[in-house]
C-alpha cells in the first residue's frame, strides 16, 4: 500500500481513497486535484489487475461519482469501493520486486498520463553490456541490439533514479525574461535553479516551473505552456528576425505546430504572422482546433502571395482570426519552405507527406500523419486576448519538451 500512496496526496484535495470533491475549488485546484486524484487511481487500477487476488473486483461501471477524478472507485463523498479480498486462495499471486527504475519511470509516465510500464527484467543482461560497450565506445554505439525501440537514454548517477532523471533533464527547455499567464500552484523557497527542477519533478502535479534566483522562489505550474516568450506574440518573434540554421528540403506539405509553449494561451484574435523569408514561395498560414486523435479542423486561414528572402515578413490578417484556448498554428507550403527551422530538442511538429498539399477552408478537418519532430520555425502570431491576461514575469521558467519515444 506505500509504494502506491506515497505517489499522490495534497492538503487541499485530501487523500484519493477519501473520495473528497470540493465544488468550491478554483478552477487551477480543481485541475491539481484532478491530475493528483486521476493519477493514484489510474495506479490503484494498474495494481489491482496486476497483483491482487479478489474474489470480487470492484465494479466501476456502477460508481458515476466524479469518474474523471476517481476512476469508477468511489460511491461518494468518503465512500471508497476496495473490492473483496479472496480469503482462501488456492495459489496466492506473488508481490513482483519492483525495482527502483520502474518507480522512477513510472513516477514520470503518471505526470502525463502515459500508461505505466513493467520491468522487463530478462533484458537485464543484456541491458549491460550495452551499457559497457557504450562506455568504451561511445554513446549509443550499441543502439538497439537488445532490441530496444523509439529512444535510447544514458546518464550519470549515483541511483537508478538519478540516471533516469538526467535523462529527463535533457527535455527541458527555459525561457528567460519569460510573461507568464495563469496563477502557481504552488511555490517554495529553492536556493538555485537545480533544487527547483529537482521539486518539480519529484512533484507529480508540477508540470513546469519557474525560477527567480534573486529572491530564491520557485513557482509550481499545473500545466506545459504558461509562457507568451515575447509579449503579444505566440511563437519565437526574435527568431523572425534572423536567418535560420535549416530549411526543408521537401516541397508542398503541411506542419502543424503542438508546441505546449505556443498553444493559444485563452480566447482571443490572431491579427498578424511573422516570418523570416528563406525561400520567394507562397504560404498558407492556419489555426487548428483539435478534434481527435491527430485530426483538426481549420478555425481560420490566411494566405500570404509571395515571401521576400532574407528579411522579415508580415502579412496582416483581416479580417482577424478568432481562436479559442488550446488552438494551434499550422502552415502549408506552396512549393519551397517559405521560412526555415531550427532543430534540437525544442518544439514539437506534426507534418504530413510531401506533394500532399492541405486544407484550404475553414471548417475543414485534417489528419496530419507524421510527427512528432522537435523543431522551432521561424514564425510568430500576433495574438490579442479577448480578456487581459493574468500576467507575470519570470527569470527562468521551464518546460518539459517531452516528444514520442522519450519515456
Amino acid at each position: 500500500g506505500d509504494y502506491v500512496i506515497s505517489y499522490a496526496n495534497h492538503l487541499a484535495c485530501h487523500k484519493p481513497w477519501h473520495c473528497f470533491f470540493n465544488p468550491l475549488w478554483s478552477a487551477a485546484m480543481e485541475a491539481s486535484c484532478l491530475h493528483l486524484n486521476s493519477a493514484w487511481f489510474k495506479f490503484r487500477q494498474h495494481f489491482e489487475e496486476e497483483n491482487w487476488s479478489k474474489t470480487a473486483l470492484v465494479n466501476r461501471a456502477e460508481n458515476s461519482y466524479h469518474n474523471n477524478h476517481f476512476f469508477g472507485y468511489c460511491k461518494g463523498d468518503n465512500e471508497y469501493q476496495s473490492g473483496v479480498l479472496q480469503t482462501h486462495a488456492p495459489t496466492p499471486s506473488p508481490t513482483p520486486e519492483i525495482s527502483e527504475c520502474q518507480v522512477r519511470i513510472n513516477h514520470h509516465r503518471l505526470k502525463y498520463g502515459i500508461d505505466l510500464i513493467t520491468e522487463k527484467k530478462e533484458f537485464h543482461s543484456c541491458n549491460n553490456r550495452q551499457s559497457q560497450f557504450d562506455k568504451l565506445q561511445g554513446a549509443h554505439r550499441s543502439y538497439k541490439r537488445c532490441g530496444s525501440i523509439g529512444s535510447q537514454g544514458q546518464g550519470g548517477g549515483s541511483t537508478c533514479s538519478s540516471v533516469i532523471d538526467a535523462f529527463f533533464n535533457e527535455r527541458w527547455v527555459c525561457f528567460t525574461n519569460a510573461t507568464l499567464y495563469g496563477t502557481p500552484i504552488a511555490s517554495s523557497i529553492e536556493s538555485n535553479y537545480g533544487r527547483c527542477r529537482q521539486a518539480c519533478m519529484d512533484d507529480l502535479s508540477c508540470l513546469s516551473f519557474s525560477h527567480d534566483a534573486g529572491a530564491d522562489l520557485c513557482e509550481f505550474y499545473g500545466e506545459e505552456g504558461h509562457t507568451i516568450v515575447s509579449s503579444g506574440f505566440i511563437g519565437d518573434l526574435d527568431k523572425t528576425s534572423t536567418a535560420p540554421p535549416k530549411v526543408d528540403g521537401w516541397v508542398d506539405f503541411s506542419v502543424i505546430d503542438l508546441t505546449e509553449t505556443n498553444k493559444v494561451p485563452s480566447d482571443g484574435t490572431i491579427n498578424e504572422f511573422t516570418w523570416y523569408g528563406s525561400n520567394p514561395s507562397p504560404v498558407r498560414f492556419f489555426y487548428y482546433r483539435h478534434v481527435s486523435d491527430n485530426t483538426y479542423e481549420v478555425v481560420g486561414t490566411a494566405r500570404a502571395s509571395q515571401t521576400t528572402v532574407g528579411v522579415q515578413n508580415t502579412l496582416t490578417v483581416s479580417p482577424p482570426i478568432n481562436v479559442q484556448a488550446g488552438d494551434v498554428m499550422g502552415f502549408t507550403w506552396e512549393g519551397a519552405a517559405a521560412f526555415g527551422l531550427t532543430d534540437g530538442k525544442a518544439g514539437s511538429v506534426r507534418y504530413s507527406n510531401e506533394n500532399s498539399g492541405g486544407p484550404t477552408s475553414v471548417g475543414d478537418q485534417f489528419t496530419i500523419p507524421n510527427g512528432k519532430l522537435a523543431r522551432v520555425y521561424h514564425v510568430a502570431a500576433a495574438f490579442v486576448p479577448a480578456s487581459p491576461l493574468q500576467t507575470t514575469s519570470s527569470v527562468k521558467y521551464c518546460p518539459a519538451a517531452h516528444c514520442d519515444g522519450h519515456w
